[in-house]
C-alpha cells in the first residue's frame, strides 16, 4: 500500500523504448487517488471512485507536459493512441481488483 509522499521507481516500456519510471503519490482518499509519473514524460494521473446506486463509477484522467512547438505535436501523435489504450487497460484492471477486494455478500 502506498500513501501521500511516497515513491515508487521502476522500469517501463514506451513507444518500443525501455525508461526508467518514477511515481510520486500526491493523494490518497476513499474518493481519489492522484499521483505523478515520469515515463519519459511528465503525467498527472488522477483516479476517482464515485458511489452510485448499483456501484462506484470509477474514472481516470490524465494529464501530460508536452514540449512545445513541433516536437510536441509531433510526440502528442505518437502518444496518443498509446496513453489512451493504457488507460482503459488500467481502469479495467482497477475495476476487477476492486471487484475481488469487495467482501462475499456485500454488493459491488
Amino acid at each position: 500500500m502506498v500513501d501521500e509522499g511516497d515513491v515508487v521507481n521502476g522500469d517501463a516500456r514506451l513507444l518500443g523504448f525501455d525508461v526508467t519510471g518514477r511515481s510520486s503519490v500526491l493523494k490518497v482518499s476513499s474518493e481519489e487517488f492522484q499521483e505523478e509519473v515520469i515515463v519519459g514524460v511528465r503525467m498527472r494521473v488522477t483516479y476517482s471512485v464515485k458511489p452510485i446506486s448499483s456501484g462506484s463509477v470509477i474514472t481516470h484522467r490524465m494529464e501530460a507536459d508536452l514540449p512545445a512547438g513541433l516536437a510536441g505535436s509531433v510526440l502528442s501523435l505518437l502518444l496518443g493512441w498509446r496513453l489512451k489504450r493504457m488507460q482503459k487497460g488500467l481502469v479495467t484492471k482497477l475495476g476487477r481488483q476492486a471487484v475481488r477486494a469487495q467482501p462475499e455478500g456485500e454488493p459491488s
